[in-house]
């Protein structure tokens, strides 16, 4: 199952299953979901605010932070051995 983000502040959404309304060339929705992954009604009212604007001047304007996310401790040791021995 794909991890989706919200486009707003890149919070994991994991519950979200996108609903689509054909297959993208049936009408001029390009494929495009009719149900935004948002991950709450502030993100939500971000991104229908600033229809027309970049995803990142719609975060800025609304003062949504991005989500910080866990590390990769695994991936950062495993870099950080590869680069000790070359």
């Amino acid at each position: 199952m794909k991890a989706w983000l919200c486009l707003l502040c890149e919070k994991p959404i994991p519950d979200y299953e996108p609903e689509y309304c054909c297959n993208g060339f049936e009408c001029n929705c390009h494929g495009v979901a009719m149900n935004p992954p948002v991950c709450s009604s502030v993100c939500d009212k971000a991104l229908m605010d600033g229809i027309g604007k970049p995803m990142n001047e719609r975060r800025i304007a609304a003062g949504i932070k991005l989500f910080q996310h866990e590390p990769d401790i695994a991936a950062a040791d495993a870099e950080y051995e590869r680069r000790a021995n070359s």
